[in-house]
């Protein structure tokens, strides 16, 4: 059985691509295999990695209206079954095509046709701090609203800002409504710790700009020892808690 997550989240520059990177590289530190897809055909991030197993479907873009052709992504369940010796598969979906994608998995039961050929299907999506924390947080309300009974997994990304629901700060989430009413399916929630902007915030841009992984950071030769030795540290908290967050989900799935 392959579990398929879902990258879901209506506004660009929140870390969906992000996330989905430091995920694969959590499922792998955790001994499973895993392959991307990534569906955004305007700004193909997570293709930067040649370290990550990245399938892209291509001629998303239908010729002749200029949109992308919702009928590709009925190739996603194919792969999934084709890819028999994948453990995981992560796609990542762009700000461009996020309302045609949530339209083709709403309207043709998408999660149900996964589920029935065997998959595991759970649904990923971000939550930003600053200026865009009310409008991610509905999304998570939204989803909910759409796919109730599928499970979800919430990133909390403070890289810029602190997240301020309430004076508990980030942990304040579990107190608002789109929370509550999302929890019984939320299985994990993983957190993306603020970055200094002189120092450590330079570090993971340098990462996604070279498509570098953490595991590839010091035989890269981009880094200096001390951002090696900050880039490691942060590895350990953010892929740690990833490997033994999902090691305990997909446990919980065996144990049903």
């Amino acid at each position: 059985m392959t579990t398929t997550h879902f990258s879901l989240g209506k506004k660009g520059g929140i870390g969906k691509s992000q996330s989905c990177v430091f995920l694969a590289q959590g499922l792998v530190k955790a001994d499973r295999k895993v392959a991307l897809i990534d569906l955004d055909p305007a700004t193909s991030t997570i293709k930067k990695y040649a370290g990550l197993e990245v399938i892209e479907l291509v001629d998303m873009i239908d010729r002749d209206s200029g949109e992308i052709d919702p009928a590709r992504f009925d190739e996603l369940i194919e792969i999934a079954n084709e890819r028999n010796d994948l453990d995981d598969l992560i796609i990542d979906t762009g700000a461009s095509n996020c309302i045609t994608f949530f339209n083709y998995l709403a309207r043709n039961d998408s999660f149900e046709l996964f589920e029935a050929e065997g998959h595991r299907a759970i649904i990923h999506t971000v939550i930003k701090g600053g200026d865009d924390q009310t409008e991610t947080l509905n999304t998570l309300s939204e989803i909910n609203d759409l796919f109730p009974e599928i499970e979800k997994i919430l990133w909390l990304n403070e890289y810029q800002h602190k997240l301020r629901f309430s004076e508990k700060g980030a942990e304040g989430i579990v107190d608002t409504k789109p929370f509550k009413d999302a929890k019984k399916k939320i299985l994990a929630v993983f957190k993306l710790p603020y970055l200094v902007p002189a120092t450590e915030a330079p570090q993971i841009n340098k990462m996604n700009e070279n498509g570098i992984l953490f595991s590839e950071v010091k035989s890269s030769g981009l880094f200096k020892l001390a951002e090696v030795h900050r880039l490691n540290k942060y590895s350990t908290i953010v892929l740690g808690q990833i490997a033994e967050g999902m090691t305990k989900v997909l446990a919980e799935e065996v144990k049903k």
